[in-house]
């Protein structure tokens, strides 16, 4: 999480903006960073620090803790190198079922979400930014249909029967084309 590739930022912002919208709401960031350098990291207020849950988890633990969660948000720094990823932990969220709340800029994020809305994309760190994505996901969790739209999103693109049907439709079509000489 402290490694340089999450804007601590964003994730202060959005929590931040979370609490104001949902005060009793809690909160859970599992990473193999140290608590105490992820808390000076966010520098949340008291009040919202008493409301946060800071674990590590194995693996296997991964989907119990995901399913035991609304949603997830994850904000990562947008490189060069980013431009052509898609993030695990995203595709782990969906597939337990679960909406994600990211940045713009990441990969294909933007174009997945728009087409499959799984996930609500968060364009800057600035308060009234946040708070739409906050309203936007409070409006999406109602939704009974979206653990189902989660799940279908993850099978249909990360999962290893979709990208190997992918691939082969990929090759296939590349073998189709005439040779250049």
């Amino acid at each position: 999480m402290l490694s340089g590739w999450f804007l601590m930022d964003w994730l202060h912002a959005f929590l931040e903006a979370v609490h104001r919208a949902a005060p009793d709401a809690r909160f859970e960031i599992i990473s193999r960073d140290s608590p105490d350098s992820i808390t000076a990291a966010l520098g949340l207020a008291p009040s919202l620090q008493s409301q946060l849950l800071l674990a590590s988890a194995s693996p296997q633990e991964m989907p119990d803790r995901i399913r035991r969660n609304s949603a997830s948000m994850m904000f990562f720094t947008p490189s060069l190198r980013k431009l052509g990823s898609s993030p695990t932990r995203m595709a782990e969220e969906l597939s337990c079922g679960r909406s994600v709340v990211v940045n713009s800029g990441v990969g294909d994020l933007d174009a997945i979400f728009s087409i499959h809305r799984v996930a609500v994309l968060a364009h800057q760190p600035e308060t009234h930014s946040m708070k739409r994505c906050v309203q936007k996901l409070l409006q999406w969790l109602r939704d009974p249909e979206l653990p189902w739209r989660c799940r279908a999103t993850a099978e249909h693109l990360f999962s290893m029967h979709g990208g190997s049907q992918a691939y082969h439709q990929l090759y296939r079509a590349s073998l189709a084309q005439p040779r250049r000489r």
